[in-house]
């Protein structure tokens, strides 16, 4: 669903209740400490080392009738055609004579069993095909009268806004209703949707619709909203709270708090409706559709969110880098990124699909081929073809970036924006670690995002020759103790905006007396500029970055062009080309071989002249052995490169939309063996 149309207002999630329930009696029970999300998982590893190839793919609201007359709700022959092997399918309900009835927002107990029914052997033929198959619900929204006709009460169900009334939302169909995910009787629906899509062989089960994307915030006035902040204040308190009768203002810690207690929630509640369903099927996973960079998605993920999706609606595709996003997700959990386009309106000409498969893929994740849109199949076919072709390309590949983005979901979530109103997205101006990246990507330098919150460890961090630390107001003592011990050994920090000028005390927020930078250097910054040497490494620092309303309009400041010459920021790759719009670059490695990614945006579909260059710092005692270049869009990229110095200089005659260049390496004299064991967080 398109979040940035909805405009109802309310929202209701669970805190520390959730479901038991049989099909007589529904109640609500407070989760044990070993269950609640809360701050148990103060710090969580990922050891991301590349998985299998998925090719996932989007077919939604179709009915398909495939050979011999079998009515299917997504056509697997077309799927295998494609090269996809997962797919998110989404389905209306049909009576005995294969009408549809009700709507597909929610689809109750009483109708789910025949939908079920009639995707079983649609399951059997994708699973032969080795293709997995994750279902739909939406997250809260529902029909009153499809409720009745199966003997439900609405009344049992309705989020209630501040004032007691049930909360309406007409954004997507008229005469729609939101329930709340702390209400245990619709946790109860949502708890038997889930577990009849496992018991009928479905992989997981998609919710559709980001739960805090509402006009009054993050607030649901309904008694269990209520009841379970009161329970939830009183323990990080030690003093139940009153509930928000406002937007919440994140400058307070209260309101910072039920903000996190809102994010525990919903994972809480995915989790108890996953658990129902791994009762059938161990792999079951349940997934939330929401946007990669909205301001709750990196916490939902360090609590153990599964296999993350996002809607690309907020982005200009083609002219606009979405690499931020799988950057971002790959940096805080072994699932690749899935992203979406929710119609031809978001991806067409065409040259916006292309690149937005070309940058899905180069950055560790997948784009869902829009499967249903005939005139995109040989785009389709012929990216995956080429998926295949280059395997060691993409599965098990990992990053081999040396610029790190230092990325802290608090600061992100709290301080970028002091008034909540909805948090499915993340304005540009807001957002200082995306802007950040389109100055990268503009650039043409690979980068990482780099979790502050899972711990700055030395080994990790000696990975990187220069960090970046964009208006990363919020840095506790150890981290910005990790830090200069890293520039002290030689790395380059790069600061951007304010840096540091915050740190925590339990739920509150400190001031310190002085910047880290006077204290680390004894200098400040000056006009707007800042560089020092600190040990045996290098601070730049620039007050301003990425000027202008827009990425398209984004204009990079002097300043910043400077500190970043001073840090020496473009020391692994230097990218050069001729033509329209902009080349971004990643950087990936498997095994000996170490691919590099070239993808053109912000051309308008007008690429004009296709000639480029980059010059590539080759690792430390090593030497390359063989270059060749390939793209799904043109074949052949007509290459010439040469090695002197350590350095690795390739002209490129044709780069379209895409190309990859496969730099294979050998060890040097003395050295036997390369290692492939760098990942990020």
């Amino acid at each position: 669903m398109v979040m940035n149309k909805l405009k109802a207002t309310g929202l209701f999630m669970i805190g520390l209740l959730l479901v038991s329930s049989t099909a007589k009696n529904v109640k609500a029970v407070v989760l044990d400490d070993a269950q609640q999300a809360g701050s148990k998982k103060t710090s969580i590893e990922s050891s991301h080392k590349g998985t299998e190839l998925m090719i996932p793919s989007l077919w939604w609201r179709q009915l398909s009738v495939t050979e011999g007359g079998q009515l299917a709700y997504w056509d697997t022959e077309k799927l295998k055609e494609l090269g996809a092997n997962w797919v998110s399918a989404s389905y209306r309900p049909l009576d005995e004579n294969n009408k549809f009835v009700g709507t597909s927002w929610v689809i109750p107990p009483g109708m789910i069993e025949r939908v079920m029914e009639l995707a079983k052997p649609g399951l059997e033929s994708a699973h032969n095909a080795g293709i997995k198959v994750v279902g739909t619900s939406d997250s809260m929204q529902f029909r009153p009268e499809v409720m009745v006709s199966v003997g439900i009460n609405p009344e049992l169900l309705y989020g209630r806004d501040l004032a007691g009334n049930p909360i309406k939302i007409d954004a997507y169909q008229k005469g729609n209703y939101m329930s709340c995910l702390l209400n245990p009787y619709w946790q109860d629906i949502e708890t038997k949707i889930g577990k009849a899509h496992a018991e009928a062989g479905f992989d997981g089960l998609f919710l559709d619709l980001f739960p805090y994307t509402s006009g009054e915030g993050v607030l649901c006035g309904c008694e269990y909203c209520k009841k379970a902040w009161e329970a939830y204040s009183q323990k990080v308190f030690g003093m139940a709270q009153p509930f928000p009768s406002a937007v919440l203002d994140l400058n307070r810690s209260v309101d910072r708090t039920f903000l996190t207690f809102r994010i525990e929630a919903i994972y809480n509640f995915m989790q108890h409706v996953e658990q129902a369903g791994k009762k059938y099927n161990p792999d079951f996973k349940v997934m939330l559709n929401c946007n990669a960079d909205n301001p709750t998605m990196a916490y939902l993920l360090r609590l153990g969110m599964p296999q993350p999706i996002s809607e690309l609606g907020q982005l200009n595709a083609g002219e606009e880098s979405s690499l931020y996003l799988y950057r971002m997700i790959e940096s805080a959990t072994d699932d690749p990124l899935f992203a979406q386009f929710n119609g031809p309106n978001q991806y067409m000409p065409d040259y916006k699909y292309k690149t937005e498969l070309a940058e899905a893929f180069a950055g560790g994740g997948g784009l869902m081929l829009a499967a249903k849109n005939d005139d995109l199949d040989a785009v389709n076919k012929n990216f995956t073809d080429f998926l295949n072709k280059n395997k060691p390309t993409y599965e098990g590949a990992v990053s081999e970036a040396r610029v790190g983005i230092l990325y802290s979901w608090r600061d992100h979530t709290f301080l970028q924006s002091s008034a909540m109103k909805r948090t499915d997205r993340m304005l540009w101006a807001k957002n200082s670690a995306r802007r950040t990246a389109a100055i990268l990507a503009s650039k043409g330098i690979p980068y990482d995002y780099i979790f502050v919150e899972n711990g700055l460890r030395k080994k990790e961090l000696s990975d990187y020759d220069v960090l970046i630390a964009p208006d990363l107001k919020l840095l506790d003592d150890k981290d910005a103790e990790d830090i200069r011990k890293y520039v002290e050994k030689g790395g380059r920090l790069l600061t951007l905006g304010t840096f540091g000028s915050l740190k925590s005390a339990g739920t509150d927020y400190l001031t310190r007396d002085s910047s880290l930078l006077k204290s680390w250097t004894g200098k400040e910054m000056e006009n707007g500029y800042f560089e020092a040497t600190l040990g045996k490494g290098k601070i730049g620092g620039s007050a301003t970055y990425a000027i202008g309303n827009s990425e398209s309009a984004m204009i990079i400041s002097d300043s910043f062009n400077k500190a970043a010459g001073y840090v020496e920021l473009d020391s692994q790759l230097k990218v050069n080309h001729n033509g329209n719009g902009r080349v971004e670059s990643a950087i990936r490695k498997n095994g000996s071989a170490r691919y590099i990614h070239l993808i053109r945006y912000n051309n308008r579909g007008d690429i004009g002249q296709k000639k480029a260059s980059v010059i590539y710092k080759v690792p430390e005692q090593y030497k390359v052995k063989e270059v060749t270049g390939d793209s799904p869009y043109s074949g052949d990229m007509g290459i010439q490169w040469k090695e002197e110095g350590g350095s690795l200089t390739v002209n490129i005659e044709n780069l379209d939309l895409y190309g990859v260049l496969k730099v294979e390496l050998e060890p040097s004299a003395g050295l036997n063996r390369i290692f492939n064991t760098r990942r990020v967080r």
